[in-house]
């Protein structure tokens, strides 16, 4: 494993982090737009996932499908096999950054 790889992968998770630890510090102080945490938090899932492609050195496509990326990781890491839906995270990647007929976010 190249050592590039694993600082790379280790600052795709800071960002991950990063993204994270901001919704979460909106929605404790009571400040915040519901679409903006939902942004973040879906950016949040999107880096995490991206850094164990990083990390493996594996090429990925530069989309936000959060179960498409995740179908994408080898079959021994125990994320894939989660049994989480990520559509509804999925939409707020690009839904939450315009206007249009979809519905506000709510808590």
């Amino acid at each position: 494993m190249r050592e590039h790889n694993i600082f790379d992968a280790k600052r795709w998770l800071e960002y991950a982090r990063q993204d994270l630890d901001s919704s979460e510090k909106m929605l404790s102080q009571g400040d915040f737009v519901y679409r903006h945490i939902c942004f973040l938090s879906q950016q949040a899932a999107e880096k995490a996932i991206k850094a164990i492609f990083i990390y493996l050195q594996i090429d990925f496509p530069w989309r936000h499908d959060l179960d498409a990326l995740r179908n994408l990781l080898p079959d021994d890491w125990e994320v894939k096999h989660e049994q989480t839906d990520l559509a509804r995270l999925t939409e707020w990647a690009v839904e939450s950054r315009y206007p249009g007929d979809w519905s506000d976010a709510t808590l």
